[in-house]
């Protein structure tokens, strides 16, 4: 004989699955419900399940949700590739429409490769590490000739050694002379 604990909990259970049935019906048919729908959605199902004594939270469902609504989905639902037959070239997937099944356009990948904005920054970086110690190496130069004359340096030297040489390294960053 079943104990009433076990019976229970196999009905708690059993209310979660039909809770996460019903909610990746509601994804499939996510064309029609916006997202704030959806949360709703989330929210109506918790606090139906709260009514009933079982506490879980949005994160805890959404995980039980997730991984079985993709079971559902195949990755080439709606897809089709195209191959040029002449080159071999193949376009990529696009979606299917009464236009894509006779010539659907190649796909190109648009913005920077991945990785280059930090590769610029690291460049930059060094671009004005070498300036400033070019700067100061340049500055130390002319001080010192100048103290061998026992004469000061030319009014906004370093201004100008400055500019030059950010021209010269191509930093467009500010450089202070102070």
């Amino acid at each position: 004989m079943v104990s009433h604990q076990s019976y229970t909990e196999a009905l708690k259970e059993s209310a979660i699955q039909q809770v996460v049935a019903d909610l990746i019906k509601e994804k499939q048919e996510e064309n029609n419900m916006n997202k704030k729908a959806q949360g709703d959605s989330y929210a109506l199902k918790l606090a139906s399940l709260a009514e009933m004594g079982i506490v879980l939270t949005y994160p805890v469902l959404r995980i039980r949700v997730l991984p079985k609504f993709q079971q559902t989905q195949s990755p080439m639902d709606g897809k089709v590739i195209n191959v040029d037959q002449i080159t071999d070239y193949v376009s990529g997937l696009t979606t299917v429409t009464e236009e894509s099944l006779d010539v659907a356009p190649a796909v190109t990948i648009q913005g920077r490769p991945k990785g280059t904005t930090h590769e610029k920054k690291r460049e930059d970086a060094k671009n004005v590490a070498n300036c400033i110690h070019s700067i100061s190496i340049e500055y130390a130069k002319e001080k010192a000739r100048m103290k061998e004359l026992n004469k000061t340096a030319k009014r906004a030297f370093l201004v100008q050694l400055i500019a030059d040489k950010k021209g010269e390294f191509c930093v467009s960053r500010e450089i202070s002379s102070h």
